[in-house]
């Protein structure tokens, strides 16, 4: 009779261990809203979201449903890169078409892609990758994203020519890319929602995109523009613009800048080496101008309007670098005696 008392007690406190061990275990994450579990999961890479979507028909649907996406090439190292087939980039790149048509019309919020063409690495390349990486984009688009950005390397000699769809999405807010494409300006009629709108190595052959700019995009905050070519006169006028960003060093001479903005505090401008000539200008209307930074050659004219705040002027004159000729008007070299403090 005792020794079932001790098998009793045993097999209670036995009982009561492995209440314990479970109560440790509790799968908390599967307790979460769907919305917290979403934003936890948004930090993971593509490929962590897919073995994610192995766990349960639950975190499968997260995975389907993620906002935000990222497909970096750029995680495999350099060396498989180079020396893997065709056939295994193919099936990379089928697996990645096959996540997003399972996706449906799930939105997505951010859409990053980073990609080195396999036509990098290798002369002989069968792989229709510019046309999946369209693809992907349009994808995006159909999904309304809000924030596209596009690093793609591409050889030199077969740029991407890239329509302007892009620019017509109404959901998009923000905007980069960078790759060696041929970029066209978008219909005049149309309009865009776009806040931030980042463009490098792209060749800009319709002065009218920067006509686009300024009558369709009356959101657009900040713009940058970095090594670009194919376009020699850009002029905007914006309402809204707050930040403008110009470094294209490798321009042709004669290129023309206009810039004008009501709302435009921050400037940064970096000319190259080749604007010696007559022919090249630069020209800046920004009454509200905080923050002003100038790296280049050529000429610089400065000429205030009436009504400037000549406390400006000191940190517009210790923002210049390598400025071969600086033409002041009388009105600037009378600061010295008007507003000795300033100087």
């Amino acid at each position: 009779m005792e020794h079932k008392h001790k098998l009793v007690a045993t097999a209670s406190s036995r009982g009561q261990r492995v209440c314990a061990i479970e109560s440790k275990m509790i799968d908390r994450l599967s307790n979460l809203p769907d919305e917290i579990a979403q934003h936890i999961f948004s930090f993971l890479d593509l490929k962590d979201m897919a073995r994610l979507g192995c766990m349960s028909k639950r975190y499968r649907k997260f995975h389907l449903s993620s906002p935000s996406l990222e497909i970096n090439i750029n995680e495999i190292p350099n060396q498989k890169m180079k020396k893997c087939s065709c056939n295994m980039r193919l099936q990379l790149i089928y697996s990645l078409d096959r996540y997003l048509f399972r996706r449906g019309d799930n939105k997505i919020k951010r859409f990053h892609i980073r990609w080195v063409t396999h036509n990098r690495f290798t002369k002989d390349c069968a792989c229709d990758e510019r046309f999946r990486i369209i693809a992907w984009v349009y994808n995006a688009i159909r999904c309304n994203v809000e924030e596209l950005d596009l690093d793609v390397s591409l050889p030199r000699e077969t740029p991407l020519a890239l329509s302007s769809f892009m620019f017509l999405c109404k959901s998009l807010t923000s905007l980069s890319v960078s790759m060696k494409c041929v970029l066209k300006g978008p219909p005049l009629d149309s309009s865009s929602n776009l806040k931030y709108l980042s463009l490098r190595e792209v060749c800009i052959v319709d002065e009218k995109f920067f006509t686009w700019i300024t009558c369709c995009c009356k959101c657009i905050k900040e713009f940058r523009l970095q090594d670009i070519y194919g376009v020699a006169n850009i002029t905007i006028e914006s309402s809204s613009l707050e930040s403008f960003v110009f470094e294209c060093p490798g321009l042709s001479a004669g290129c023309n800048l206009n810039i004008s903005g009501q709302k435009l505090e921050c400037l940064h401008i970096r000319w190259g080496n080749l604007f010696f000539d007559q022919k090249s200008s630069l020209n800046i209307s920004a009454p509200n101008l905080k923050s002003f930074t100038w790296w280049g050659t050529s000429e610089l004219s400065l000429q205030p309007e009436s009504g400037i705040d000549f406390g400006i002027i000191h940190k517009v004159l210790h923002s210049m670098r390598g400025v071969k000729v600086l033409i002041l008007h009388k009105k600037i070299t009378m600061v010295k005696t008007q507003h000795p403090s300033n100087l």
